[in-house]
């Protein structure tokens, strides 16, 4: 049985940045990926992160932002991870022994919490955190 992997924030942006070049195509096929089937989660932070940045940073109207994100909640075969309150202590105990920035911190307890140990992200302040497989789509 495929392990399921968790798409970052940045990934579900640029598959929809039609300014991203190469990184859009990239990231378009591992949402494609999840689309198909493979064992794809999101976090319900990452969905509020994207929100946010295709709103605040690439200027995309918030009703069509809005319905973007919509789009990815009703993926019927895409785990939601939830964020609860053990997360956000796990996430603070992390943040606390580890020194690494609190929001990434959040998103590996979500994770851990949940069994997910690899994260597709171009974010490299994922690096480090124990029992967490970054891999970097972007880099050859």
């Amino acid at each position: 049985m495929e392990e399921t992997h968790l798409l970052d924030s940045n990934i579900l942006v640029y598959a929809l940045d039609r300014t991203a070049g190469k990184k859009q195509e990239l990231a378009q096929e591992l949402v494609a990926e999840g689309f198909r089937g493979h064992a794809t989660a999101l976090a319900v932070q990452n969905l509020v992160e994207s929100y946010d940045t295709l709103t605040r940073r690439l200027g995309v109207p918030a009703q069509d932002a809005a319905q973007l994100v919509d789009d990815l909640i009703a993926v019927q075969s895409w785990v939601k991870l939830p964020l609860t309150p053990a997360s956000v202590s796990r996430a603070m105990g992390l943040h606390q022994r580890l020194k690494k920035q609190f929001w990434d911190c959040l998103i590996v307890a979500t994770m851990l919490e949940n069994g997910i140990t690899t994260i597709y992200t171009e974010d490299e302040g994922f690096k480090g955190f124990p029992g967490i497989e970054v891999i970097n789509p972007f880099k050859a």
